[in-house]
């Protein structure tokens, strides 16, 4: 099952920040990750706004994305975040499609609040 790697990022120095994002794509492809989501602009719909900019990383299973995080390499070019950014992180599991369409299809069947 799909695993998905969160980082809520504040960055404070952009220009060493952005040395950092040179290097992590490399590491997270190699544990065969995506980043679908690699931006700034994170818009509050809800709670308290953690950090300027909002990564998410998809990988194959919660074993590569701990084996990203915890190899060798990314632990020395995170020696790059370091002070430049504070980051909240954290990895959660997928929800497969049929999981899905079975909560869509009892959601209908609840037309009313009350039901």
């Amino acid at each position: 099952m799909v695993a998905y790697a969160v980082f809520q990022i504040d960055v404070t120095d952009q220009v060493r920040y952005s040395e950092y994002a040179k290097h992590s794509p490399r590491i997270i492809a190699r544990f065969g990750g995506r980043a679908i989501v690699r931006g700034g602009n994170p818009e509050v719909i809800e709670g308290r706004k953690i950090g300027n900019r909002v990564v998410i990383v998809e990988f194959p299973d919660r074993s590569a994305a701990h084996n990203f995080y915890h190899c060798d390499e990314y632990q020395q070019v995170m020696g790059l975040r370091r002070g430049a950014a504070e980051a909240n992180g954290i990895i959660v599991d997928g929800l497969d499609p049929v999981t899905w369409a079975g909560f869509v299809a009892d959601s209908q069947a609840r037309r009313s609040v009350n039901t």
